[in-house]
C-alpha cells in the first residue's frame, strides 16, 4: 500500500524530467530563432513515458543519471548547432577521435560555442539532482538494465541488420535523440567498416573542396527565387523532346530570350541526400564534412550577404525532417511546410504545389533584396495524387506512365503561375529550377527513382529573367556538363558572392550518391566527359 502511495512521486518525477528536455530543446530553438518544428504527438507519450519508467530506479544518482542522459546528449548537439548552425552526423564522431587537436584549438578559439548550451543544459541537472535528493518515487529491481539494453540495442540492430535509423539526424527527434541515433549508427556501421577497412568516406579529397569565397559584390538581381522541384525528369518533358505535349507553356519560352533551359546532374537519386548536396554546394565524399560544417549552406551565405531568406515547402514537416536539418532553419527568416501554407489539406501526398503561389506573391514585392525558396511535391509517386483535372491530358495507355504525364502538365502549369506572378517585378528577379533527382518510367528499367542509373540522377536546369538566355549562356560558357556544384555556385554568383571555382569549371571528379549519405548505399562517378 505504502508503495502505490508513492506512486504520485513517479509520475511527478516523470513530468519533471520530461519537461526540463523538452525546455533544451524548444529553448534553445527559440533563443537561435529556429524555425518552431513540434514533435510528432506520440512522441510526447512515449517521452514521457521514458521518464516515468526510469522514475523507478532505486538509487537517487541512477536515477538522475539515466532521466539526464538525453539533456546531456543534447548539450553535444547544441554545442555543434551553435558553432556550424547543423546537427551531428554519425561521421563526425570519428573526425572527432582523429581531429581532436584540431577541434580543441578550435573551441578553444570560439568558447562561446560551448557555453552557451550550458545556459540550457546546466540549470536543468542542478534541478534535476536537486529533485533525486528530495523526490521519493516508488521502486522496482533491475530498471537500470532497461536501460542499458535498449543503449545497446540500436547499435547492434544496425550491425546485425543492417538498419539504418540514426543516419541522419530529424526534426521529429529531440537533439538529444538525435546524439544517441547519430552515436549508434556510427558504433553499428562506421566504426566496424572502419576498422576493417571497406569504408573510406573521408579518404581521397576532390575538386570541390578546394572551393573558397573570395570577395562580395553587389548581388545580380534584387529576388532570386529557386524553385526545388520533386521527381522530374526531362524525358517526360516535350520541353526537351518527349513525343507527348506535357510542357506547352514551357515549349513556347523555347526561343525567349528571358529563357534558359539544359539537362543536368544531381548529386543524388533520394530527396534528402541531392537536397542536401545541393544546399551545400558539395557532393560525393566531400558531402558529409562539408554538409556537417555548415559554411556552404545556401541560406546562411544568402543571409550573411544581407539577403532576406524565406522557406515555403508544399511538404509536410514530416516528409522535412530530414531535409531541415541541412538547409540551415537557422539564417531562414520566414519557414513555412505545408502545415502553415494549406492548414486544410488532410493529404500531404495531393497537397497542391500552387498553394506555394499566395506566399510568394506576400513576399516578392516586398523591399530589399531576397532569397526564396519553392519547395515542391512535384511528380513524387503516388503520380494520380500529383495533377488537378484540368490537368488530366493523358489516358488509356499505362496508367503509371500517363498518371506521371500528367503530372508533369501540372508542373507546367505551375510554371506559368510563378512566372505570371514575377513578371511584374522581372527586371529585378531571376527564377531557377531544378528538380531533386530524376524519375525513371521504366527507362533503363528504373521504375521511380534509386538506382544508381541515368533515370534517376538527370535533371532539368530552367532559368527565366531578363536575358536570361544569354546571361547564363555567359555564366557556363560551352560547358555542356552542369551538375548541382555547378548549379550551386552560380546561385552563389547572384548574390554576390565570389568563389575560387568558378560556376562553369567542369567537375572532373563527380559522383552521384544512393540513399546515404555516408556512400554505404553506393556511388557512382560520372565522368566529365558525359554528357547528359
Amino acid at each position: 500500500m505504502q508503495w502505490l502511495s508513492k506512486l504520485k512521486y513517479n509520475l511527478l518525477w516523470g513530468a519533471m524530467a520530461w519537461a526540463f528536455t523538452l525546455a533544451q530543446h524548444y529553448g534553445f530553438q527559440l533563443f537561435k530563432g529556429i524555425s518552431f518544428t513540434a514533435l510528432p504527438i506520440e512522441k510526447y507519450f512515449i517521452g514521457f513515458g521514458f521518464f516515468f519508467l526510469f522514475s523507478f530506479c532505486r538509487g537517487n544518482f541512477s536515477r538522475f543519471l539515466i532521466s539526464s542522459f538525453i539533456l546531456i546528449m543534447g548539450y553535444f548537439q547544441l554545442a555543434h548547432l551553435s558553432f556550424y548552425g547543423t546537427q551531428i552526423l554519425p561521421i563526425e564522431i570519428w573526425l572527432l577521435m582523429a581531429e581532436m587537436s584540431e577541434v580543441v584549438g578550435t573551441l578553444k578559439e570560439d568558447f562561446q560555442h560551448i557555453l552557451l548550451p550550458i545556459l540550457f543544459t546546466v540549470p536543468f541537472l542542478v534541478s534535476l539532482y536537486w529533485g533525486s535528493k528530495k523526490i521519493k518515487p516508488a521502486s522496482l529491481p533491475f530498471i537500470p538494465i532497461l536501460f542499458v539494453a535498449y543503449f545497446l540495442y540500436n547499435p547492434i540492430r544496425t550491425m546485425v541488420t543492417g538498419n539504418t535509423w540514426g543516419r541522419q539526424p530529424s526534426t521529429q527527434e529531440l537533439y538529444g535523440m538525435n546524439t544517441y541515433l547519430s552515436f549508434s549508427y556510427f558504433t553499428g556501421k562506421i566504426l566496424p567498416a572502419k576498422i576493417l577497412g571497406t569504408h573510406r568516406s573521408d579518404a581521397d579529397k576532390l575538386f570541390a573542396d578546394s572551393l573558397s569565397f573570395s570577395r562580395k559584390e553587389a548581388v545580380k538581381f534584387k529576388n532570386i527565387v529557386f524553385v526545388l522541384g520533386e521527381s522530374l525528369t526531362p524525358a517526360h518533358m516535350s520541353l526537351f523532346g518527349y513525343g507527348k505535349e506535357t510542357t506547352p507553356y514551357l515549349d513556347s519560352l523555347r526561343s525567349s530570350e528571358k529563357f534558359y533551359y539544359k539537362k543536368a546532374i544531381s548529386g543524388g537519386v533520394s530527396t534528402d541526400i541531392a537536397v542536401a548536396f545541393f544546399m551545400n554546394a558539395t557532393y560525393g565524399t566531400s558531402g558529409q564534412r562539408v554538409i556537417s560544417r555548415g559554411e556552404r549552406c545556401i541560406f546562411k551565405i544568402a543571409k550573411n550577404n544581407f539577403l532576406d531568406t524565406y522557406f515555403f515547402s508544399i511538404q509536410s514537416e514530416q516528409q522535412l525532417r530530414y531535409i531541415t536539418p541541412y538547409i540551415c532553419p537557422e539564417f531562414i527568416e520566414d519557414y513555412r511546410a505545408l502545415e502553415h501554407l494549406a492548414p486544410e489539406v488532410t493529404d500531404s501526398s495531393a497537397a497542391p504545389d500552387k498553394k506555394l503561389i499566395p506566399a510568394l506573391k506576400d513576399v516578392i514585392g516586398k523591399d530589399g533584396e531576397k532569397f526564396i525558396v519553392l519547395h515542391m511535391r512535384g511528380s513524387h509517386s503516388p503520380y494520380s495524387l500529383r495533377y488537378s483535372a484540368e490537368s488530366k491530358k493523358f489516358t488509356g495507355g499505362d496508367s503509371r506512365v500517363d498518371d506521371y504525364d500528367n503530372s508533369v502538365v501540372e508542373f507546367d502549369s505551375f510554371m506559368k503561375e510563378v512566372i505570371e506572378t514575377i513578371k511584374p517585378y522581372q527586371k529585378d528577379t531571376i527564377l531557377i529550377y531544378v528538380s531533386d533527382h530524376g524519375e525513371g518510367l521504366g527507362e533503363e528499367g528504373v521504375w521511380g527513382h534509386g538506382p544508381l542509373l541515368y533515370p534517376s540522377y538527370v535533371i532539368p536546369f530552367l532559368v527565366y529573367g531578363n536575358n536570361a538566355k544569354e546571361f547564363v549562356a555567359q555564366t557556363f560558357g560551352k560547358n555542356e556538363f552542369i551538375t548541382n556544384f555547378n548549379i550551386s555556385l552560380f546561385i552563389y554568383d547572384l548574390m554576390g558572392v565570389k568563389t575560387s571555382i568558378k560556376p562553369h569549371q567542369v567537375v572532373p571528379d563527380f559522383q552521384v550518391y544512393g540513399n546515404d549519405i555516408d556512400g554505404f548505399a553506393g556511388k557512382l562517378k560520372v565522368p566529365a566527359t558525359f554528357r547528359p
